[in-house]
């Protein structure tokens, strides 16, 4: 895998349909302060994340919520990346294995594309902390969005 341009996003506007606005990279991404280290020819987005302390549970561990919407953020930016064709999540499965602390670390979150239709993709990802270990895997189907004489 390679490092992804940071320049990307802004490439890719010239492929959004006529008269849609979307903000890439997702405001959640810049939000949750992911940054994309690794792409893999139009297969695999790799981002790492901070384990921020206001995102965390009672417990202090990043909430699953959080973590799935960092799990979100990077398959959509991985669909438009590999497609050019803006997509949403239809489903999306996450199996949480072991907490990710805030304790000023970061999560890596790695996903790829394993299927693609027309207007479907599969894809799938995991969640590891900082020193490796599993923390969730995922699965999600992605519709794209397709104007409407297509």
């Amino acid at each position: 895998m390679a490092e992804l341009d940071p320049q990307i996003f802004e490439t890719l506007r010239q492929y959004l349909p006529e008269g849609l606005s979307l903000a890439i990279p997702p405001p959640v991404f810049l939000e949750l302060g992911g940054r994309f280290t690794e792409y893999g020819e139009s297969k695999t987005l790799k981002a790492v994340y901070p384990a921020l302390q206001k995102f965390t549970n009672p417990m202090g561990s990043v909430q699953g919520g959080v973590v799935g919407a960092a799990l979100d953020a990077n398959y959509g930016s991985l669909a438009f990346i590999a497609t050019r064709i803006p997509h949403v999540t239809v489903t999306m499965d996450t199996t949480f294995i072991r907490p990710i602390l805030a304790d000023n670390r970061d999560y890596i979150v790695e996903v790829r594309i394993r299927a693609q239709t027309r207007t479907l993709l599969f894809m799938d990802g995991e969640v590891y902390t900082q020193d490796g270990k599993l923390a969730a895997t995922s699965t999600t189907t992605m519709a794209a969005l397709r104007p409407r004489s297509e």
